[in-house]
């Protein structure tokens, strides 16, 4: 026979090992409901049962039928998009740290329209004529000319042109500036006229430099169109801004005479016929 107890679930058996022991009122009924409540006084009290897990599938089948009502029920709602917008801008706002932040747009369609270019006369071949050109005329022996980046600048002493501190062109100036155009009747190349001045404050009434050398630009672009040179010519006026910028082996009174010019700029392209 083997030694394992039986089993034996009826708490009848607990209450016949313990029958010859008086018990008190109440204790029969409560030892009957209760048996786990009774002190094991021998090897073959009954084991306890765990108890069971099986509620927790009754409340997991209910969460999912709630979870799929409310799926049915938004999918059936209509979404404010006004509302909604509000929602994900305030979220945005708290959960995005860093914010993207649109670009500032043109409130009108106005621009510059652009002006098509076709290249001009070489430069260098230009530079190499009119030195030789511009050397051998009396009038323009004076004149500077220096082979830039893009440009060729011709730049005329304001002596040669106008009197001290005047903007209206002298008697002379006719007769350069014809013999100027003489030379550059035939380059197509985009034209401007450039108007610097010396430091010192101008005199006859001119509020300053930039109105002077303005002024004077706009004159010998002027003279220059009247003399046959064709094409639209733009005066600049720079006043003293680029007397610094001349170079340090000019001094004295060299410099100011050359600060105080007009030039005459040949860019290397010229402007497309409309």
């Amino acid at each position: 026979m083997s030694d394992e107890p039986k089993d034996q679930p009826e708490p009848v058996v607990v209450l016949e090992e313990l029958a010859d022991e008086p018990l008190a009122p109440g204790a029969a009924e409560a030892a009957t409901r209760w048996p786990a409540a009774l002190p094991a006084t021998s090897a073959t009290a009954p084991a306890l049962r765990p108890p069971s897990q099986a509620w927790l599938v009754t409340f997991t089948d209910l969460i999912a039928l709630m979870l799929t009502f409310m799926v049915l029920l938004f999918a059936m709602s209509k979404v404010e998009q006004r509302r909604w917008q509000n929602l994900v801008d305030a979220l945005t706002q708290n959960l995005n740290a860093v914010r993207e932040m649109p670009a500032a747009a043109p409130t009108a369609t106005l621009d510059v329209e652009d002006v098509e270019t076709l290249p001009g006369f070489d430069l260098d071949y230009l530079s190499a004529l009119l030195s030789q050109n511009l050397a051998a005329d009396p009038l323009l022996s004076d004149v500077l000319l220096t082979r830039m980046e893009g440009r060729l600048v011709i730049a005329l002493p304001s002596a040669l042109l106008f009197e001290s501190g005047s903007v209206q062109p002298s008697a002379r100036a006719p007769e350069v500036l014809n013999a100027l155009a003489g030379q550059l009747r035939y380059v197509g190349n985009k034209i401007e006229v450039a108007g610097h001045a010396d430091p010192r404050p101008p005199g006859g009434g001119i509020p300053s430099n930039w109105e002077l050398s303005l002024a004077r630009a706009r004159n010998v672009a002027f003279l220059l169109n009247a003399a046959g040179l064709e094409g639209r010519i733009v005066a600049r006026g720079y006043g003293h801004s680029r007397f610094d910028s001349l170079s340090q082996k000019l001094q004295g009174a060299r410099r100011l005479v050359i600060g105080r010019r007009v030039e005459v700029v040949i860019h290397d392209y010229r402007e497309a016929l409309p």
